[in-house]
């Protein structure tokens, strides 16, 4: 007996009160693997790239990096 025969059987055996609950169940882990494989990869949109290239001059990326961690803390 295969491992799907075993599965339909012991769902034809359950009493109907427990099927809702299995149901439920099966809606929880079957569409999400199934949502995700349709969806395919999705790429990182980098369409700032090249926003700051004309103040390349004026900044380091450290000092780029400290004027963030401060915005960032204004918002917390």
């Amino acid at each position: 007996m295969t491992k799907l025969e075993i599965i339909e059987k012991k769902i034809r055996n359950l009493p109907s009160k427990h099927l809702q609950s299995l149901e439920r169940f099966i809606d929880l882990i079957y569409p999400k693997k199934q949502i995700n494989s349709r969806k395919g990869k999705r790429h990182l949109k980098q369409d700032w790239a090249g926003a700051l290239k004309k103040d390349k001059t004026k900044y380091t990326s450290v000092q780029l990096q400290h004027k963030i961690r401060e915005e960032w803390k204004d918002i917390d």
